[in-house]
């Protein structure tokens, strides 16, 4: 299967449909699309949870594969200065999420071999058995290096693969609003049950509707479970008491409603500002010019003036794991330029502080280690990274000039360019503990970096 960028569509051969035994008959799945010609006959394009159908045919991989792929993926991403990783798990794979976590992760940090911090979800159908494990093994590896005890799911699919829910159609597609990839009566039920067990929710929301729907959603939960992102209360265990959930993307909005319902509710928005590079080639043509406008469209800078708790990621394997090009690009949307030859902005570049703070204390505050990771104060992980010159000060402006990452270092010990370290220029400076978040899983050419 070849995959689109965004992982919500997929390109098989007549030998792949075969195989899956999928013909001219089969019909889209609920949350999916089986895309057909003019005359019925299938074009090999499936979309989203149509993926399914032939994913579930290609052979899984093995434990010595994903360990490899780990310590892969944990060696590029320690590279970038990428010191927490959020792996998203397997969403579409209940049993492989659960495996990475159990065989994968667990084993690592049982050996002392895990080299950088990592939050691990897993499905959000499975909560009962996380709601077991935690009140087992509380949310934490002793050695402090693995975390669980949240969950994903997704509400709709992606722009570019025209599966986005929105509330009005594609202007390129009047037929079409996109796609809701769980029913609203689904992830109600699933959330309050989550919600009630203490756990943390993670929802994928791309368009507008969906945002709105999953906003919605979080506002009908009990008040008193709420986890404000102002707050680290934790219980007797050291484990958090309540829980603070999540959108993943929050992309498209509505309006300012929607934004105040955000903060609101307290809810964290988990923004990829790197998304807005490879969508804005597009992003007229399939919405329209007010539905593209910044403030509706990629809303970091909106958020953040909304006092919503905004945190940065890469998407990876969906972008590059590259956090100093997610700051840049923030901080200079006003400058990005549409296929028209207009400027994209004004009035959507976040500051250079705004996008330091949503990649280090932002990503914290969306993982619940907030009170670990995420600055450099006494009682913290010495979690941090050290560049070639000021990082700050290189955030505005030519992206070439941004700097190299010298070293980095997790718990105090250097974890990546520890020869370069040694022979670093006196004036490098550290920044805070970045966090990061990967998508999608283990797989074998890519693993792990927040969202």
């Amino acid at each position: 299967m070849l995959s689109r960028m965004d992982m919500h569509m997929g390109l098989v051969n007549s030998a792949a449909l075969r195989l899956a035994t999928l013909d001219d008959s089969t019909e889209s799945p609920p949350g999916g699309r089986v895309d057909k010609d003019s005359h019925g006959r299938l074009t090999g394009m499936l979309a989203d949870h149509a993926m399914t159908l032939v994913s579930r045919h290609i052979p899984k991989q093995t434990h010595e594969d994903k360990h490899r792929a780990l310590h892969i993926a944990a060696s590029h991403l320690l590279s970038k200065g990428v010191t927490t990783a959020c792996d998203m798990g397997a969403v579409q794979d209940s049993a492989d999420a659960w495996d990475s976590l159990e065989e994968v992760y667990m084993v690592a940090a049982d050996q002392g071999s895990l080299p950088m911090r990592v939050v691990a979800m897993v499905p959000l159908p499975t909560w009962r058995l996380l709601h077991t494990r935690v009140q087992q093994w509380g949310r934490s590896h002793p050695g402090g290096r693995l975390y669980w005890g949240g969950l994903k799911d997704f509400a709709d699919g992606s722009l570019g693969s025209q599966t986005a829910l929105m509330h009005l159609p594609y202007a390129n597609d009047p037929s079409s609003t996109g796609i809701r990839l769980t029913s609203q009566e689904t992830l109600q039920e699933l959330v309050a049950a989550a919600d009630t067990a203490g756990l943390q929710v993670a929802i994928h929301a791309i368009g507008d509707r969906a945002n709105d729907e999953v906003i919605a959603l979080y506002q009908s939960l009990p008040a008193e479970h709420i986890l404000s992102s102002n707050s680290n209360t934790t219980d007797g265990s050291g484990s958090l008491a309540t829980r603070r959930h999540r959108i993943e993307h929050v992309q498209h909005l509505s309006g300012p409603s929607a934004i105040a319902a955000l903060r609101d509710a307290d809810v964290v928005a988990v923004t990829n500002p790197l998304h807005l590079l490879s969508d804005l080639d597009i992003i007229e043509a399939k919405l329209g010019q007010d539905r593209a406008k910044p403030g509706l469209a990629f809303p970091s800078k909106a958020l953040l003036q909304a006092g919503v708790a905004v945190a940065f990621g890469s998407d990876w394997p969906v972008m590059p794991a590259e956090p100093l090009a997610t700051m840049h690009t923030a901080a200079n949307s006003d400058n990005l330029t549409l296929p028209s030859g207009a400027l994209w902005g004004p009035g959507a570049s976040v500051s250079p502080e705004g996008a330091l703070l949503s990649h280090t204390v932002g990503g914290a505050v969306a993982c619940d280690l907030e009170s670990e990771v995420g600055m450099l104060r006494p009682g913290m992980r010495a979690d941090f990274t050290v560049y070639q010159h000021s990082l700050l000060h290189s955030l505005v402006g030519d992206a070439a000039l941004l700097p190299e990452v010298t070293a980095t270092f997790v718990d105090g010990a250097c974890a990546f360019g520890c020869s370069n370290f040694l022979s670093a220029p006196v004036a490098a400076t550290a920044t805070a503990a970045r966090q990061d978040s990967m998508t999608y899983g283990l797989t074998a050419n890519s693993s792990v970096d927040l969202a």
